[in-house]
C-alpha cells in the first residue's frame, strides 16, 4: 500500500508537470526572445596579430592620466603645506619653552624665602622658661599623639 502512494507520488510529481508543458504559438511578427540574458561576447579576429602597431591614444585616456597627474600634484602640496605647518608649530613651541626657561632662570636666581638670612634669635633663660611653659601647654603635635611611644618615654614610665 505505501509503495503504491509512493509511486502516485512520484508520478505526481515528476511526470505530470513535464507533460502539462505546452507550446505556445509566437505570433509571425514577434522575434522570440533568447534564453541567454546579460552581455554578449564575441572573439575578435586575430588580424595582424604578433605586429608591432602605434595606435593612437584615445583622449579619455589622456584626461584621467591628467586628472592622476593633477591628484598627485594636489597631494604633494598638501604634504608640503602640512610640513610646513608643522614646522612653524614646533618652532613656535621651542620659542615657548626657550622663554619659559629664562624665566625660571631669571626667578631661581632671586633669592629665596629659605635662603634669605634669619635673624638670630638669643636664647636668655626668660625665654627658655616662657618657651618651656608654652610647650607644656600646647602639649604634643597632633600628628604624634597616636604613635607608639618612644623608648625614652617607656623609661620614665618605670
Amino acid at each position: 500500500m505505501d509503495d503504491v502512494i509512493g509511486i502516485l507520488a512520484l508520478i505526481l510529481f515528476v511526470v505530470a508537470p513535464m507533460l502539462d508543458k505546452k507550446k505556445k504559438k509566437v505570433p509571425s511578427g514577434v522575434k522570440k526572445k533568447s534564453k541567454r540574458r546579460g552581455i554578449s561576447f564575441r572573439i575578435p579576429e586575430l588580424r595582424h596579430a604578433g605586429e608591432s602597431v602605434s595606435a593612437p591614444v584615445p583622449p579619455e585616456t589622456t584626461s584621467a592620466s591628467d586628472e592622476i597627474l593633477l591628484q598627485q600634484e594636489a597631494e604633494l602640496r598638501d604634504e608640503a603645506h602640512t610640513a610646513a605647518y608643522e614646522a612653524q608649530r614646533k618652532l613656535e613651541e621651542a620659542a615657548a619653552r626657550a622663554e619659559e626657561e629664562a624665566a625660571y632662570e631669571r626667578a631661581a636666581k632671586l633669592p629665596s624665602v629659605q635662603t634669605a638670612p634669619q635673624p638670630r634669635i638669643e636664647m636668655t633663660a626668660a625665654k627658655a622658661r616662657e618657651a618651656f611653659i608654652l610647650a607644656t601647654i600646647l602639649g604634643e603635635p597632633k600628628a604624634k599623639r597616636h604613635q607608639a611611644p618612644s623608648l625614652r618615654e617607656l623609661s620614665r614610665r618605670d
